[in-house]
């Protein structure tokens, strides 16, 4: 099972980095910016939306990603730089060539900058602190799924399998899923019931990219930016869902949007 969690560091003194803790609403400084939410709202979010190709997952990884990153007065991430990567691969898989490292490494840098763009309009920044910084630690474990693999090595049990979902970024990030085990929209919901819409919008429109058409993500998506107070958006999500068949979205139409 994948895992990914903040810390404060100190390297050690071969190393001339140090990483500050990101904080969240709950424990804000004036001198950083902060998510808006809590701390572990920030965590879970980009423990939920982060997505190991099936390579991976065939090969077990415990890796730490090393990032920083501005955030600008509108809460947007911008000039985000990785520092380093770390990575370790399961020593009972075939993942230890080199060319398999830079593999690995490649499509983390990608995940990664990919899941703290997603936290866009989630980040409190003012005049004071905009300028300054935030460091912070991903971190992605995976074990090898169970049995053998197709070159006869004993692996470790996963109750994940490779090709369940894949984010694809020559498509311009669309996410091909089979099985869809990440539950976009049973997470969204749980968002929306907690008030957090920003995080509730997100995980919407993520399980738009596994499914176009998904009637409830779509009149949820909706409910969302009408509660943000931005009808036109709520009424354009609205008639996508009504375009699919959705009679809710037609209610809300009607009563709203005329």
């Amino acid at each position: 099972m994948s895992f990914l969690f903040f810390q404060i560091v100190l390297m050690a003194q071969t190393s001339s980095f140090s990483y500050s803790n990101v904080r969240g609403v709950d424990s804000k400084t004036d001198s950083l910016p902060y998510f808006m939410y809590d701390k572990v709202d920030l965590d879970s979010f980009l423990l939920n939306n982060q997505i190991i190709s099936p390579e991976l997952e065939w090969w077990g990884i415990n890796t730490h990603v090393y990032m920083t990153f501005n955030v600008d007065t509108l809460g947007k991430p911008y000039d985000l730089r990785i520092l380093k990567i770390d990575v370790k691969v399961n020593d009972l898989t075939v993942a230890k060539s080199e060319y398999a490292v830079d593999s690995v490494k490649k499509y983390l840098r990608f995940e990664s900058s990919r899941l703290i763009y997603l936290t866009e309009g989630m980040w409190i920044a003012n005049s004071n602190n905009f300028n300054n910084r935030l460091n912070i630690i991903l971190s992605f474990r995976t074990e090898a799924y169970d049995d053998k693999n197709a070159y006869g090595l004993k692996a470790r049990h996963n109750n994940r399998r490779p090709g369940d979902v894949v984010y694809d970024y020559s498509h311009q990030g669309e996410i091909k899923s089979v099985k869809k085990i990440y539950k976009y929209y049973d997470f969204g919901v749980q968002a929306m019931n907690k008030n957090k819409l920003l995080i509730a919008q997100r995980y919407f429109e993520q399980a738009l990219k596994v499914k176009n058409d998904d009637v409830d993500a779509l009149y949820n998506l909706g409910v969302c930016f009408f509660k943000e107070k931005k009808k036109d958006k709520a009424c354009d999500t609205w008639i996508r869902g009504w375009q699919f068949g959705d009679k809710g979205a037609q209610e809300l139409l009607e009563k709203y949007c005329k």
